[in-house]
């Protein structure tokens, strides 16, 4: 009905602007790391690896020191 889809609406409006302020509030973190010249890309970086499967990212790393050997 109206009612229900208006209501979503205004819940995916009101979780786009939660979404808009957490991503500000992310941005301001990595400006602080920045500032102590921490390295942010590397950051981003653990952050992310720190959310995989520990099997898949340690097959990961296993592969890519193969290909550096490979290609020395």
């Amino acid at each position: 009905d109206d009612i229900g889809t208006r209501g979503c609406g205004r819940d995916i409006e009101r979780l786009e602007l939660e979404k808009q302020d957490v991503a500000r509030e992310q941005k301001d973190v990595f400006t602080v790391l920045k500032s102590k010249g921490y390295d942010v890309k590397a950051v981003r970086q653990v952050i992310k690896d720190r959310k995989r499967d520990a099997a898949e990212l340690a097959e990961e790393r296993e592969i890519i020191e193969q290909y550096k050997l490979l290609l020395e």
